[in-house]
């Protein structure tokens, strides 16, 4: 197990994770040792809303899309993560269970560690239990951001905000501009910008027309020369949109 874990250190991985950030190497041997590994194929759950909050989870490869049943039973999609995020945040903040679902967007590996374990760390370790707090704060603030940009903005603004988050956290940099590099459908985009799938692909094949994006086999692409805040001033108030 000694060797394993050392390994793991040199890796390098875990020690990058913003939950982690700011304990040392040492240190980082105690974080490790009670992880496990788990490996999730595409379409498969790490865990399912109303489930019992029990584990953390620092994803290490592949993308996970957070997902809830709204009043009507259906799932609609309220953010993807990538390497190095956490899914399960609320196991360590005493939540009895998980407020959404967790679904692999594509084969995923992850580390494991259940809630007694990181309530252990956060007290033994000052820096992980503020770590989390800053998580926690983080996403709080993006749900409120969302809310507001819900209430006041329009939806192609709303559209624009979703597309360049995507671009930024999961985009790949080309010739022509910036793929995003996920299986999304068009639902699932109107699903993060509060809007319907008549308006997304409205909106989509109006921008496609004049060369903001390029669409093709479910990818996305914001064309060159924009950059993904380029992307989103197109659309502020005030801004012609041409």
């Amino acid at each position: 197990m000694g060797a394993r874990v050392t390994e793991k250190v040199k890796s390098g991985f875990i020690p990058r994770v913003g939950l982690f950030r700011g304990v040392g190497e040492t240190a980082m041997e105690a974080v490790i040792r009670p992880a496990k590994q788990r490996r999730i194929a595409r379409g498969v759950f790490y865990f399912h809303q109303g489930d019992p909050a029990r584990r953390l989870l620092i994803l290490r490869e592949g993308k996970v899309k957070f997902c809830q049943a709204n009043s009507a039973g259906r799932q609609v999609t309220l953010k993807i993560i990538g390497p190095g995020q956490v899914l399960g945040s609320m196991a360590i903040l005493g939540d009895e269970t998980y407020p959404f679902s967790a679904q692999a967007l594509t084969a995923t590996t992850a580390w494991e560690w259940d809630s007694a374990q990181v309530i252990r760390l956060m007290n033994r370790f000052p820096p992980i239990a503020m770590n989390a707090l800053r998580i926690v704060l983080g996403r709080l603030e993006e749900m409120q951001k969302k809310y507001r940009y819900m209430a006041t903005e329009r939806v192609e603004l709303r559209l624009a905000r979703v597309l360049a988050r995507l671009a930024e956290e999961h985009g790949k940099p080309v010739q022509a501009g910036i793929v995003i590099n996920l299986p999304l459908t068009r639902q699932e985009l109107a699903e993060m910008a509060g809007t319907t799938l008549f308006t997304v692909s409205r909106i989509l094949n109006q921008w496609k027309g004049k060369g903001f994006v390029r669409i093709g086999r479910g990818r996305v692409m914001l064309a060159a020369p924009h950059q993904p805040k380029d992307f989103v001033d197109r659309f502020l108030p005030g801004l012609p949109v041409s």
